[in-house]
């Protein structure tokens, strides 16, 4: 095998494996937050603009909150940055320093220990076990997960067999589910939360009528409270609910191109050991 890139083109091919988007060189990834989290300050905002004109009402004239409206707008909108960002390859860097060979050992003997659990991952739309090329390389790691096999950063599974064992993949496509939005697994937190939270107004609400009768303000006033949480609840779960498959592009690899680059990782660990120029008690030291 012969490399015919350039130093930069090897380190940015290396990174795309980690997370790095492709074309990042000439813009493509950069700020992938940014319209995110605009939108969020942009919601603060409102929110922090209508509390504190709740407070003043009666206080302020219309023309002292035209006059304030202006000064709040008065920025204009925001615009994006165009200066380079740093930041994802930064992460891409951090993913693959930390794919180190003691990482690598373990996965190979977890997976030698665990060679039944991992054979029987590997199976066909029949759900029976196959040789052949039925799983998408960045699902191998939840596969292995629910397989019983404890791995620390399961996300870096698929990178590290891709660039350090260069298994053999086959690309397709199929019908994936996508994966959760930060947003949506904020939803989910705040829904468990919203649903305690109903719970024990309810068990407090027996409680008081069983002690006291309540008044019918205390009605009206719980009524309006449980309509409240029961919209809240309605928008949350609205937002949790799973997106509709989508096609996406599978790179598909079976058990004996996982259990090849097994081999040709451990190759590669011997090889780089070999070829580290320290001496034998220094990198005992190190170790």
């Amino acid at each position: 095998m012969c490399n015919v890139e350039t130093e930069k083109e090897f380190l940015i091919t290396t990174l795309e494996m980690f997370g790095l988007e492709k074309n990042y060189m000439t813009g493509t990834g950069h700020f992938p937050t940014w319209e995110r989290d605009q939108q969020a300050n942009a919601k603060n905002k409102k929110a922090k603009t209508k509390k504190q004109a709740a407070k003043k009402a009666g206080k302020q004239d219309a023309l002292a909150a035209r006059k304030a409206k202006y000064q709040a707008d008065k920025g204009g909108e925001a615009v994006k940055p165009t200066h380079f960002d740093l930041e994802p390859i930064r992460i891409a860097i951090k993913r693959f320093i930390s794919c180190s060979a003691d990482v690598r050992t373990e996965i190979r003997t977890m997976l030698t220990n665990f060679h039944d659990n991992v054979r029987d991952i590997f199976k066909d739309e029949d759900a029976e076990n196959s040789f052949k090329k039925c799983i998408d390389i960045n699902e191998l790691a939840p596969k292995l997960l629910n397989a019983g096999l404890e791995i620390e950063n399961p996300q870096n599974i698929g990178p590290i067999f891709r660039c350090f064992g260069c298994i053999e993949v086959e690309e397709g496509w199929g019908l994936r589910q996508p994966a959760e939005t930060d947003e949506m697994k904020k939803a989910k937190l705040l829904l468990s939360n919203e649903l305690d939270k109903q719970e024990k107004t309810r068990k407090e609400k027996e409680k008081k009528e069983i002690e006291k009768p309540m008044t019918e303000e205390e009605i009206d006033e719980a009524k309006k409270a449980e309509e409240e949480t029961l919209q809240k609840i309605a928008q949350l779960t609205a937002t949790c609910k799973p997106k509709a498959k989508q096609l996406m592009l599978l790179e598909e690899s079976s058990i004996s191109d996982l259990l090849e680059a097994v081999i040709r990782m451990a190759d590669y660990d011997r090889l780089m050991n070999e070829l580290d120029p320290r001496d034998e008690e220094e990198k005992a030291s190190f170790e």
